[in-house]
C-alpha cells in the first residue's frame, strides 16, 4: 500500500462544498491537512465533511507549530471508501486541504 497525493483542494466560495475529488478514487484511507506551504498558509477554518453531508472534522488555522490534519480510514474493505463522496468547505476563499489517499 501506499499514499497518494491528490493535491491541494481549495474551496473558492465559502458556504460551497468541494468535493476531495471530481473523479472516482476508490481507496481505504483518506488524509487531508490544513494548507500551510510557501503558497497559501489558511486564515480560517476548513471543514470536512462525509457523503451524508455530516460534518466530520474541523481543522483550524495552521500555527508555527502545528499543521491540522484529520484522517479517514476503513481497512477492513479494501477500496471500500471513494474520495469523491468527501467534501470540504472553508470559512475564507483560497483557503482548502492538501488531499491524499490510500490505495490497496
Amino acid at each position: 500500500m501506499s499514499w497518494t497525493g491528490i493535491g491541494p483542494v481549495v474551496v473558492t466560495t465559502p458556504g460551497t462544498k468541494v468535493p476531495l475529488s471530481a473523479t472516482d478514487i476508490r481507496c481505504e484511507g483518506i488524509l487531508i491537512q490544513a494548507l500551510a506551504n510557501a503558497a497559501h498558509t489558511n486564515t480560517g477554518r476548513v471543514y470536512l465533511f462525509d457523503r451524508n453531508g455530516v460534518r466530520i472534522a474541523t481543522l483550524p488555522i495552521p500555527t508555527t507549530n502545528a499543521i491540522p490534519a484529520a484522517g479517514v480510514t476503513l481497512p477492513a474493505s479494501p477500496g471500500g471508501m471513494n474520495a469523491r463522496d468527501y467534501t470540504i468547505d472553508a470559512d475564507v476563499g483560497t483557503d482548502g486541504v492538501d488531499a491524499s489517499y490510500l490505495r490497496p
